[in-house]
């Protein structure tokens, strides 16, 4: 009774025996394999997918394309009733598996991080969990819905780490079908001394990793700290404004996280061209929320977004 009550708090899944779920991990922009400066935060991705929804729905288009070329045929008309039936059967639509996911779920004690360096010397890590995608009240995971986490970790956390290779996977903590918990894919980084990175000009990478993780624990005011700092070092990166945003969203400041995301948006542009596929969905995503805030009325005039150069 109290293992069913532990799972209740946790969160569940409810699925059909055909469901199937992968987690993915990956780091910034979708590396399987990263260096990293011991010193800095780490800020990781996982996304939570239904593999045989995707399956089995890719198998239901393709087979309806080849059914409407079959009946389009002249053979198909010189078949008999019996026969053109069989044929439709064999390729009619399969059923899509959707997996519930309780609304409860407490990410936070259900995902947990385990390492394991070169020597073979492993970790049990407790990242910051964010969900980056989904609102509460949107937790089915079909063809077309995913989630996706935000792992952070603390440059207190990886203080134990030394400079090595290591093999991290993501445990999620939760019964699926006969296992009482499931693994992502085993993401592979480097960890370096901080040393050569001790300048007045830092990389994106620097600043990108101090502004995520503020934004994942929920320091706005450290993210926009970290994201003025940013723009200002880099002002024709597209993500450092794209940043300043999120952390002005965070802080309710709507005249703010406007001007950053149009100003993302401009550089974004400005590197790729004007053709819409370049822009960011989740960037555009972001400024109609952005829209959605209240007005500060006391907020300033913003200056019109131009385009930086380095």
């Amino acid at each position: 009774m109290r293992h069913f009550i532990a799972l209740m708090l946790l969160g569940m899944f409810v699925a059909p025996a055909n469901a199937q779920l992968a987690a993915q991990l990956f780091a910034r922009d979708g590396e399987s394999k990263l260096v990293h400066s011991v010193s800095d935060p780490l800020v990781l991705r996982m996304t939570l997918r239904n593999e045989e929804a995707l399956r089995l729905t890719q198998l239901n288009q393709s087979n309806e394309a080849t059914l409407i070329a079959l009946k389009g045929s002249e053979g198909f008309a010189k078949l008999t009733d019996a026969q053109q039936q069989s044929i439709v059967a064999n390729y009619s639509a399969a059923p899509i598996p959707s997996v519930a996911i309780d609304a409860d779920t407490d990410w936070q004690r259900v995902i947990r991080l385990e390492l394991r360096d070169s020597s073979d010397h492993s970790w049990s890590l407790t990242p910051t969990v964010m969900l980056a995608n989904h609102s509460k009240e949107n937790r089915v995971l079909d063809a077309n819905n995913g989630l996706l986490f935000k792992l952070a970790l603390s440059s207190a956390d990886l203080a134990g780490l030394t400079s090595n290779l290591y093999h991290v996977v993501a445990v999620i903590g939760l019964p699926f079908k006969d296992k009482a918990e499931f693994y992502s894919n085993v993401l592979s980084f480097e960890l370096i001394d901080p040393g050569s990175q001790e300048n007045d000009e830092k990389s994106d990478e620097w600043y990108q990793s101090r502004v995520e993780y503020s934004l994942v624990t929920g320091n706005f005011a450290d993210a926009k700290e970290w994201s003025l700092a940013w723009t200002a070092q880099h002002p024709a990166t597209g993500d450092a404004w794209s940043a300043l945003g999120d952390a002005e969203q965070g802080l309710k400041n709507r005249e703010g996280a406007i001007a950053a995301y149009k100003q993302a948006e401009l550089q974004f542009r400005a590197k790729h061209g004007n053709t819409p596929a370049e822009i960011p969905h989740l960037l555009i995503e972001k400024l109609s929320q952005a829209r959605t805030l209240p007005a500060n009325p006391n907020a300033q005039p913003q200056p019109p977004a131009t385009p930086a150069t380095q």
